[in-house]
């Protein structure tokens, strides 16, 4: 198991009853290595996504719907790939919403 997400795990673990007891909080794909989805390879791709959704769900005991592309970096092939196994996708850019198009959802960072 990788140390990164040992520590998610932990930490977790520890603040889970303060996180599911207040609720609005969940708990969704942030992929496995971060390596960026606009060079990956189709194989590549699916084998991130499937090692992350079982990590989370053998440690959380649950599945992911959403999912974030590291750095907000993705391509054509990497989004049809992502509507298998998510309900939506977001990217890092701003930009206006549409329905029609949930496999791209413009995301904006909070930094200073």
């Amino acid at each position: 198991m990788d140390i990164v997400f040992l520590s998610i795990k932990t930490f977790i673990s520890l603040l889970r009853p303060l996180i599911f007891s207040t609720g609005g909080v969940e708990i969704q794909n942030p992929y496995h290595t971060h390596s960026s989805f606009a060079t990956l390879d189709d194989e590549s791709i699916i084998s991130e996504i499937e090692t992350s959704q079982s990590l989370i769900l053998a440690n959380l005991n649950i599945t992911p719907n959403l999912f974030a592309f590291p750095f907000g970096e993705s391509s054509d092939a990497a989004q049809k790939i992502i509507e298998t196994y998510f309900d939506a996708a977001f990217g890092q850019h701003s930009g206006a919403f549409s329905m029609n198009y949930r496999y791209y959802i413009p995301r904006y960072p909070l930094n200073e």
